[in-house]
């Protein structure tokens, strides 16, 4: 898999989050065009087909500059906690509990309730997002 690819598998998992879970928040024209693209991406990774793999990324690129401010606050609440695992597999697990419940609040349109999680939401991923991910390195004992 190459460095593109992955990318692009980033995109899709963003994607199918974004249209699975987070879609009654955009219109339904937009949701359309992501799940098209989701589809195309994954076809265009599967056939190995570089050129339209490229054209497909800044298609996605665009489309996540285009998604809704609120989609953008889980993203990134989702990219923290996702660090967070990195370093405290047992906060983060708290955290991507706090994250669902505020969707949850943001479905029921219940705006005060999604507020309040997100303020306590982003104060518990501040720290992590300001430490370093500890690296893994093995001494094998072997030399040239």
């Amino acid at each position: 898999m190459t460095i593109l690819d992955t990318n692009l598998s980033n995109f899709v998992g963003y994607f199918e989050f974004i249209t699975d879970d987070c879609g009654f928040l955009l219109p339904s024209s937009q949701k359309e065009r992501l799940e098209t693209l989701c589809r195309d991406l994954k076809n265009a990774i599967a056939n190995h087909r570089k050129g339209e793999m490229q054209k497909l990324s800044e298609d996605a690129k665009r489309e996540i500059e285009n998604l809704p401010d609120k989609i953008k606050i889980i993203l990134a609440c989702r990219d923290g906690i996702a660090r967070a695992y990195q370093i405290e597999p047992n906060q983060a697990r708290a955290m991507e509990a706090k994250l669902w419940q505020m969707i949850d609040a943001m479905r029921r349109d219940n705006e005060y309730e999604a507020e309040r999680l997100f303020r306590e939401l982003a104060q518990d991923i501040r720290p992590y997002l300001e430490r370093e991910i500890p690296t893994v390195s093995i001494a094998t004992g072997l030399t040239r």
